[in-house]
């Protein structure tokens, strides 16, 4: 820009000023000061349309900027309940639960699940294992932990993300199903582990369904405990893909119906369990 343009932009009409003064009487000349001021960018008053930079305001307004409003005993009442009320919801365990990062929520839920297959690993392996194939095992283990992970990033969301569209949440359970009942039935179909014949499958397949909720309910808590928004149905997958994890080390019974009902079910009663909650806290809104 040139200095001409310059000059012409910050230059103040002496017309303007002098039928300013004769319509406001005495204080024509303070506004006529004000508007020089406003158009030279000085400190006096600032532009006229009040928008100006703070320093350029007078000492009062720096000071206090509504003191009207500030004053008022109903606005100090109104403040002091509402700096009552964050204190308050900010000291409760909820809130420090869920305030934790991201990374850390999420590691706090990984942590959970390594803790009960490690237990589970320790204190109650399977019988097999001498003549069990380890790769097989390491491989089923791997692929639930790997879903268990994908599914923990999407119920433990940062809280400033949108929530998971109805497509996306979809397509995460059914893939997590899919899987979950596909690895249930490979160590049948590679013909490993053992194969129950006396007292029917359910004396065998309803006790690891039953050890399979034990494992799952710790998951499903810490993840609704931990999650700023994800919902009970990312919960409960996450949960279930745990349950088999557990089981996996833990079961030696290679027959389809009873790793169809004892342990791929658990993933199925957790996601009945979930729909049905979702249902019905949507009723109540």
């Amino acid at each position: 820009m040139s200095a001409a343009s310059e000059r012409a932009e910050h230059d103040v009409d002496p017309a303007m000023t002098e039928e300013l003064e004769r319509l406001l009487g005495p204080r024509g000349s303070g506004v006529r000061h004000r508007t020089v001021d406003a158009r030279r960018g000085g400190d006096a008053g600032g532009p006229l349309d009040g928008r100006g930079p703070v320093h350029s305001r007078s000492p009062e307004l720096r000071a206090d900027p509504e003191p009207e409003l500030a004053a008022s005993p109903e606005f100090a009442s109104l403040f002091e309940a509402l700096q009552h009320e964050v204190t308050a919801a900010e000291s409760t365990a909820t809130f420090r639960r869920k305030s934790q990062s991201t990374p850390r929520r999420r590691l706090l839920a990984s942590a959970v699940f390594a803790a009960l297959l490690a237990t589970s690993v320790g204190l109650l392996p399977r019988p097999d294992l001498a003549t069990y194939s380890l790769p097989l095992l390491v491989a089923t283990v791997a692929s639930l932990g790997a879903l268990f992970a994908v599914v923990l990033l999407a119920a433990l969301r940062p809280a400033y993300l949108p929530a998971l569209p109805p497509g996306r949440l979809r397509a995460i359970t059914g893939v997590a199903v899919l899987a979950t009942c596909v690895l249930a039935v490979v160590p049948a179909l590679a013909n490993e582990g053992l194969h129950p014949h006396d007292h029917g499958f359910l004396f065998h397949a309803i006790p690891c369904l039953v050890f399979g909720l034990m494992g799952a309910v710790p998951v499903y808590g810490v993840v609704r405990l931990l999650d700023q928004g994800g919902g009970h149905v990312l919960a409960a997958v996450a949960a279930g893909l745990a349950a088999n994890a557990i089981l996996e080390v833990h079961c030696p019974y290679a027959g389809v119906a009873h790793r169809g009902l004892g342990h791929a079910a658990v993933l199925g009663l957790l996601l009945a369990g979930a729909f049905l909650l979702e249902r019905r806290l949507t009723a109540r809104r």
